[in-house]
C-alpha cells in the first residue's frame, strides 16, 4: 500500500496557473547571461518553486527557496527531486537576514506569496534589494488590500472586544491605489524600471473547509492572542468571510469560487557606479 502523505497547508492564494501565465509573459525579457543564482521568497511547500518556476529556469541555473516555516520547509526537503534545488529555513522578513545572508547574492527574486509579509512590507523588500546582485531583476505577485480575507479582518476588527486586542495592528498596506503605492515603495527602496499592473483573476477551492483552512494558516492575529480568544477570533473571521460578494459557492458541487486583484510587480536593481575622481 503506498504512503498517505499529509501535505500542510499551503499558505497561498494565488493559483499555479496564474503563476505560470505571469512567468511565461515576463521571464523572457530577463537577462539569462552568466551564472543564475535564483530566489524563490516564501515558498510555502514549494510546489511553485519546483514544479512550475525551476523548469523555465536555464539548465545550469541555481534555484533556492525561503521559508521561514519549519514544518513546511521539512516538507520541501523530504519530497525534492532536483540537484540544482534546495530550499533553506530562512524569513526574508527577518531584520536579521544579513546575519544568515550574504548581500549581492542573487541574480533574480521571485516571490508568489506576499500575504504573508505584509506587515512587515518594506522591511521584506529592502532585505530583498540587499540580497540582490546589481543588474538583477525581481518578479513579485502582490494581493490587493480589497481581497475577502482582509476585509473579513477589518471587519472584525470593528467588533468590542477585538478592537481593544487589534487596535493598532493591520495586515495590508492602506491604499486605494495599489498599483502606485507598490511602484512608489519599490523605488524608494531602490529599484530601478519599475512596471507594475493590476490583474483581475479568481481561485477555485474545493470547499468552504478548504478555503477556511488557508485563512486560518495565514491569520495574522492569531499569533500572540491568548489561548482563549483564538477560537472565538477565527469563528468571527469565518461568519464575515461567508458573506463577501467576492466569494461564490457552486450549489451541486460545493466550490468555492474567490474572486481579488493583484499587483503584479517587475523591477531591475541597478546601482549606478561612481565616476573616478581624477
Amino acid at each position: 500500500m503506498a504512503e498517505m502523505v499529509e501535505v500542510p497547508t499551503n499558505p497561498n492564494y494565488i493559483q499555479n496557473a496564474l503563476v505560470m501565465e505571469i512567468l511565461q509573459k515576463h521571464m523572457e525579457n530577463f537577462d539569462w547571461h552568466g551564472e543564475q543564482v535564483v530566489l524563490d521568497a516564501d515558498c510555502g511547500t514549494g510546489e511553485i518553486t519546483q514544479t512550475i518556476l525551476f523548469p523555465l529556469l536555464p539548465k545550469d541555473a541555481t534555484l533556492i527557496g525561503f521559508e521561514k516555516s519549519r514544518e513546511l520547509f521539512d516538507y520541501c526537503n523530504k519530497y525534492k527531486t532536483e540537484q540544482r534545488l534546495s530550499f533553506k529555513n530562512v524569513d526574508v522578513r527577518h531584520i536579521d537576514l544579513f546575519l544568515s545572508w550574504e548581500c549581492n547574492y542573487f541574480t533574480k527574486i521571485f516571490s508568489f506569496n506576499s500575504s504573508l509579509w505584509m506587515q512587515s512590507l518594506r522591511r521584506s523588500l529592502y532585505n530583498m534589494h540587499a540580497i540582490m546582485k546589481n543588474d538583477s531583476d525581481i518578479l513579485l505577485i502582490f494581493l490587493t488590500p480589497d481581497n475577502p480575507m482582509n476585509r473579513a479582518f477589518e471587519n472584525v476588527k470593528r467588533r468590542a472586544l477585538w478592537e481593544r486586542l487589534f487596535s493598532n495592528r493591520t495586515w495590508f498596506y492602506q491604499t486605494n491605489d495599489p498599483v502606485n503605492f507598490i511602484r512608489k515603495l519599490l523605488n524608494e527602496i531602490g529599484f530601478n524600471h519599475v512596471y507594475c499592473y493590476l490583474k483581475e483573476t479568481s481561485t477555485v477551492f474545493p470547499s468552504w473547509e478548504a478555503y477556511l483552512e488557508l485563512i486560518d494558516a495565514v491569520n495574522p492575529y492569531l499569533p500572540g492572542l491568548p489561548r482563549h480568544h483564538i477560537k472565538d477570533c477565527m469563528m468571527s473571521i469565518r461568519d464575515f468571510i461567508k458573506y463577501d460578494n467576492k466569494i461564490r459557492q457552486d450549489p451541486e458541487t460545493g466550490e468555492i469560487t474567490v474572486r481579488y486583484s493583484v499587483v503584479v510587480a517587475v523591477a531591475k536593481k541597478k546601482e549606478e557606479k561612481e565616476e573616478k575622481k581624477n
